[in-house]
């Protein structure tokens, strides 16, 4: 049986993302921007983020099981959370991919120290970081080519 940790863990990204993003934003500035020639179709995102959370979220789970919620590698798990999912409202709402493409690296270096962290506890919840960082860096792609191309 699944513990209750793990339940929780997995579902508060899940509901996070969904308050946080669930705004209305200026879908004609956003097709103005030039964008990278690796960019994928919108339809993609909504796909990829429910995974990533799930799978994001069962990780920090296995951490929690392991060394309990007020630990560093959950403390610096959900400072990153955070970041990631106030990205969409600096990118989408206030219209500034600069700041965004800067939160973004920030993001991805703390994504980087949960990994180690988690590793150190669990691997496999380590192992369930890593296509979300490889995401990170892709959107990082995406972003930093519109910082510089518009």
């Amino acid at each position: 049986m699944v513990s209750t940790n793990i339940v929780i863990a997995t579902i508060v990204p899940l509901l996070i993302s969904y308050v946080l993003t669930d705004y209305k934003w200026d879908r004609v500035w956003y097709a103005s921007l030039k964008k990278a020639p690796l960019n994928p179709p919108s339809w993609i995102f909504p796909i990829v983020w429910p995974i990533l959370y799930l799978m994001m979220g069962y990780a920090s789970g296995l951490i929690v099981e392991k060394v309990g919620w007020f630990s560093l590698p959950i403390l610096v798990y959900a400072i990153q959370l955070i970041l990631n999912l106030t990205w969409s409202k600096i990118f989408f709402i206030n219209e500034d991919p600069d700041s965004a493409f800067k939160q973004l690296l920030l993001t991805l270096i703390l994504v980087s120290i949960t990994i180690y962290l988690f590793y150190r506890v669990d691997k496999k919840a380590a192992y369930l970081l890593v296509p979300y960082l490889m995401w990170l860096l892709f959107a990082a792609y995406l972003n930093g080519y519109i910082v510089r191309n518009n």
